[in-house]
């Protein structure tokens, strides 16, 4: 089970048989425009990081 990198609350994730599989769906994804966040982060925390990086900018 993999975990929140910020909160430590356990994240629901695809598990893949091979390495090609993830592969396959990794470039499905991406045919389709979806970005893949690049930690392990709940949405909940996600979403306050990216409030605050923005408030930050201002």
């Amino acid at each position: 089970m993999e975990h929140c990198v910020l909160c430590g609350c356990e994240l629901e994730t695809a598990p893949f048989r091979t390495e090609r599989d993830a592969l396959l769906y990794t470039a499905l994804l991406q045919v389709m425009g979806h970005q893949p966040k690049n930690n392990l982060s709940c949405e909940q925390c996600y979403n306050e990081y990216v409030e605050v990086i923005d408030l930050s900018v201002e």
